[in-house]
């Protein structure tokens, strides 16, 4: 993945560090405004857990699901039970960095009913609320990008845009067959979709 985006972009992501009990390990570059970019790939440690399966189940890098940042993770999952979704959290999150530091963080998925499950690959978000004594990922990481547009298409357009509005979130959602969330980037190397 990292090879792949510095190819794409002509910036290099830096290595973040590994997901205790979460299957992956990730790469980062910053956007800036406490926004970034987050690789994921799965931890050759932890091969057996689900996410690192369904990883590695793609053939080429994509995008897979997006974050929305919150100080107010508790009221979002009230906010979402209250809207008949489906929610996972909040559940306590942890990575070391290189460097050994800890990086804590709380978060939250989503999923409507019908989707009879929380789903990993999605266009709605899951909620993050950051710890206060954490180091951001967009401080450090690798600047370079910018975030121009984050899209989305799925087959009940309506539908997930009114769940999103529920969540509290404006989000431009347009009807195709297949679900896909697409980053627009400005880059060294000019304008990037990643989809």
């Amino acid at each position: 993945g990292i090879e792949w985006f510095e190819k794409l972009t002509g910036v290099r992501p830096v290595t973040g560090g590994k997901h205790p009990n979460r299957g992956t390990q990730n790469a980062l570059i910053s956007f800036g405004n406490r926004q970034y970019l987050e690789l994921l790939a799965p931890d050759p440690e932890q091969k057996n857990h689900p996410r690192a399966v369904d990883l590695l189940k793609l053939t080429e890098p994509r995008m897979v699901l997006w974050a929305s940042a919150t100080s107010e993770i508790d009221a979002v999952a009230k906010q979402a039970k209250a809207g008949n979704l489906l929610t996972m959290g909040p559940i306590d999150g942890s990575r070391a960095r290189p460097d050994g530091k800890l990086l804590k963080w709380r978060s939250l998925s989503v999923a409507r009913e019908a989707d009879k499950a929380v789903v990993y690959f999605n266009i709605i978000p899951f909620f993050i609320n950051w710890d206060k004594d954490s180091l951001h990922p967009s401080m450090d990481s690798p600047l370079g990008c910018k975030l121009l547009s984050l899209e989305f298409e799925h087959p009940e357009a309506a539908k997930m845009t009114e769940m999103m509005k529920s969540l509290g979130l404006k989000a431009k959602i347009a009807k195709a067959d297949s679900q896909a969330i697409k980053a627009t980037l400005k880059t060294p190397k000019g304008n990037v979709v990643l989809k």
